[in-house]
């Protein structure tokens, strides 16, 4: 059964995996727009949510932790997997325990001397904070281009494409198109992040994706040591297993504007070398920008259409999309 994914992110090219798994030809178009979320990824396996541990969010979260060790190891290219450790800095070190055994997750409270006895090179905390030491990691666009190969030579099709239609004959999906071509298919699945918004609508629905746009910066080649992955609140410090540094990210209702500000590269600067001081030597190399699809607070939107036979939703993923991608992908599967 011909079955189209709209939207090339790491949804969509789980999303076509799980169904490819499940023995659908599966064509993933693709439509490359600047600005989009998972280039600008920092790639952190983890989220915490405001939400209680058994939510729609924790839920996903769980799956993810479990999958992506196994889907690193079946990819023969590098994907930037690696278990560095989380250390939240950002909340009572003691909730942040609480949260991590209540998702099956290992969590160690250090005082602020055993931080910087384990960590050197970080700046010393002023209070206890936690550390999750089986928090990894992956480096999205490298990632994404491993896994497409993969995807690829197991068969699914992949089309850099753009789309603004959808096809569909008495209530029934036919394919997509863009005006200009059309691509036939007996199922449709709209996993195009903050651009989801515009199908939504095509398709008489009323649009509840909303583009968040963060940015974020980084240095290139930097000596910090064995950091872990540092999160306070909703900023984060990430150290690459090439020597790159990121710090991330701004929250911003901007629309569609993918642009980046001087006035978030002074503080994402700020941020970064107040818990890594060798960051102090040199400014950030690049500042990137990508926009986030925020949903519903109670969970991303996964499942079908409702009156349109054939059509599916897989996104609203917001800033959880790489930790949540592998369990959308298999909740959405199940439905077909």
């Amino acid at each position: 059964m011909d079955t189209c994914v709209v939207g090339g992110g790491i949804i969509g090219a789980l999303t076509a995996h799980a169904l490819a798994q499940k023995g659908f030809d599966v064509r993933v178009l693709d439509a490359g727009r600047p600005g989009a979320a998972t280039p600008v990824s920092a790639g952190i396996l983890f989220s915490i949510f405001d939400q209680a541990s058994d939510s729609a969010w924790a839920s996903l979260a769980r799956h993810g932790h479990a999958a992506y060790p196994k889907l690193c190891a079946g990819i023969e290219s590098e994907t930037g997997f690696e278990r560095r450790g989380l250390l939240i800095v950002g909340m009572e070190a003691k909730q942040a325990e609480q949260w991590a055994r209540a998702n099956g997750l290992d969590c160690e409270i250090l005082s602020p001397g055993e931080c910087h006895r384990r960590f050197p090179r970080l700046a010393a905390p002023e209070h206890d904070v936690a550390l999750m030491p089986e928090v990894a990691q992956i480096d999205p666009p490298r990632f994404m281009e491993a896994f497409r190969s993969k995807l690829q030579d197991d068969g699914v099709r992949w089309e850099s494409a753009w789309v603004s239609g959808i096809l569909q004959d008495e209530n029934q999906v036919r394919g997509v198109s863009n005006g200009e071509q059309e691509w036939q298919a007996e199922q449709v699945v709209i996993a195009a992040g903050a651009w989801s918004t515009e199908l939504q609508q095509v398709a008489g629905l009323e649009p509840s994706i909303r583009p968040r746009r963060g940015q974020i910066i980084a240095w290139r080649s930097i000596d910090t040591g064995n950091l872990p992955i540092v999160l306070d609140g909703h900023r984060y410090l990430v150290v690459r297993e090439n020597g790159e540094v990121l710090a991330g990210a701004t929250n911003e209702d901007v629309g569609f504007d993918v642009g980046v500000t001087a006035q978030a590269k002074i503080e994402l600067t700020d941020f970064a070398r107040r818990w890594c001081p060798d960051l102090l030597a040199a400014e950030p190399d690049t500042q990137r920008a990508g926009l986030r699809p925020e949903g519903e607070a109670s969970g991303p939107r996964i499942g079908a259409h409702g009156k349109i036979q054939g059509l599916f939703f897989n996104t609203g993923h917001y800033r959880h999309g790489i930790i949540c991608a592998p369990g959308a992908a298999a909740q959405l599967a199940e439905n077909f």
